[in-house]
């Protein structure tokens, strides 16, 4: 390979980067091989970092999914649990309210949940 298809190649990776993260259109343009190289890494840099925020902005958006998932099949379970055993609403509700208490103001395991004999002994 020669010199000048190696250009070409780099000039053409440069302007497929170029274009896809919108940079702009020449009012500052890298002049020569170095400037284009260090361009086109800087850009795959940038992605990365991208990437990696994006990603990490949807991972904790499903875990706070997961969280108000399991806040609703605990709050599920407990109301279920009340009605079986007729509990009053009054009592109810303090209940619903431990529990959004203990699981907004502590750090719980995402995989613990109540059965009914835990919860019995808890009461």
């Amino acid at each position: 390979m020669c010199i000048r298809d190696r250009n070409n190649y780099i000039s053409s990776l440069y302007y497929i980067l170029f274009i896809f993260f919108t940079l702009g259109y020449g009012n500052i343009t890298p002049v020569n091989d170095k400037e284009i190289v260090f361009t086109i890494v800087w850009m795959l840099l940038t992605m990365i970092l991208y990437s990696y925020f994006f990603g990490y902005i949807a991972g904790v958006s499903q875990k706070l999914k997961q969280q108000e998932i399991l806040l609703n099949e605990r709050k599920d379970f407990f109301i279920d649990l009340a009605r079986l055993y007729r509990v009053p609403d009054e009592l109810t509700d303090k209940i619903l309210n431990t529990i959004r208490h203990q699981f907004f103001n502590q750090k719980l395991n995402l995989i613990e949940q109540y059965n009914q004999e835990n919860l019995l002994n808890d009461l």
